[in-house]
């Protein structure tokens, strides 16, 4: 996720962009947390109460309205999730209703009209278009590699842990 976020230190260092995107990546991994534990678990949510199908559909509008870059990612991993489990034939209500809810949350914000607004102004201002390999590599060279350096004796140490 971190290589779809324009400008990586802005967003994550900086105190507004690390509320928007890293914070908002906590309830986005949070929505995912029912779909991992029916991986895991077979019985888990299989009954479907009205209840849960309703916090799981909020779970999922809320997560897919966070930020452009998580709300893609958790939608991709979402539809991974459903292809397996209608492979499995363990598909059930309250995992439609979270793709369907998180899919509207990500709709309502990016046709948001100021979010048109916005592209405009970024997009007259940068030389680098939006989503581009420019801006990847750019991403990875202007910031992840400095983090993967400087880190590296903590990613070796948990990488030898796990």
């Amino acid at each position: 996720m971190w290589f779809c976020l324009p400008e990586f230190f802005q967003t994550l260092l900086w105190l507004t962009g690390s509320c928007n995107y890293l914070w908002m990546s906590v309830l986005q991994f949070g929505f995912l947390i029912p779909y991992v534990m029916k991986y895991r678990r077979q019985d888990f949510l299989s009954d479907s109460p009205k209840l849960k199908i309703f916090l799981v559909a909020a779970l999922g509008l809320l997560a897919g309205w966070s930020n452009e870059a998580g709300g893609a990612m958790i939608i991709f991993v979402t539809f991974l999730f459903l292809i397996y489990f209608l492979q499995q034939k363990k598909f059930e209500k309250w995992q439609a209703a979270g793709f369907i809810f998180l899919f509207a949350g990500y709709a309502l914000l990016m046709l948001a009209p100021g979010n048109f607004q916005r592209y405009i102004i970024d997009e007259s201002d940068s030389t680098i278009s939006f989503l581009s390999l420019q801006m990847f590599t750019d991403n990875f060279f202007d910031g992840m590699i400095d983090m993967i350096r400087y880190d590296a004796i903590l990613i070796l140490a948990l990488a030898i842990i796990y």
